[in-house]
């Protein structure tokens, strides 16, 4: 959901029902049940915006990628004077990619144009434009390639870490462990356990 302002925010916030009857800490309590892909929190004389569409990587390096792949793409939007999507396509895309992963298809800008396309199609084209944001930045071709190699891999393969995670633990269920067994050792193998 885009937000208009800071007013719009706080209006938002306050909609929430309050599962607890404290008026003294109503104000952080209403924002602490905002559960959208962001959260803007007032910390002393600060505040501070908790980012949240990235969902967690099985590993650290993969964490590195995604978050350079948003920070990227986001730079590369504001140096050509991206507009944004209609939200009613965002959350097509949204839905698409919960529901259907890199099998999904998503809308995009091409040009100035509007379209949508099957993800892999879609997400070479936007690691292209997280690439040279990266690299207005600063960054060098062999950084970038190093986080993004992750990237290109998942789409040259069409398969998520959910998508590994899943296939391993039906794996290790088909060969007689129980559920909890075979989700530690998908887990592990996934290096999603240390």
């Amino acid at each position: 959901m885009y937000y208009l302002d800071l007013r719009d925010y706080l209006q938002r916030v306050s909609c929430y029902p309050f599962i607890l009857y404290d008026p003294e800490h109503a104000f952080q309590i209403g924002i602490g049940l905002n559960w959208r892909d962001a959260r803007i929190k007032f910390i002393e004389d600060s505040i501070v915006v908790e980012f949240r569409p990235v969902s967690t990587q099985p590993t650290v390096r993969e964490n590195i990628a995604i978050m350079l792949f948003y920070l990227g793409r986001l730079h590369w939007s504001i140096q050509n004077n991206e507009p944004l999507l209609d939200l009613k396509l965002v959350e097509q895309n949204r839905n698409q990619a919960m529901y259907f992963g890199l099998n999904s298809r998503l809308w995009t800008y091409r040009g100035r144009r509007i379209e949508i396309l099957p993800a892999e199609v879609a997400l070479d084209l936007e690691l292209k434009r997280a690439t040279d944001g990266l690299m207005s930045f600063g960054f060098s071709k062999e950084e970038i390639d190093y986080y993004f190699e992750i990237l290109r891999v998942r789409l040259s393969e069409k398969e998520t870490p959910s998508d590994k995670l899943a296939r391993r633990f039906y794996h290790y269920n088909s060969l007689g462990y129980t559920k909890k067994e075979s989700l530690i050792l998908a887990l592990n193998e996934n290096e999603n356990l240390i």
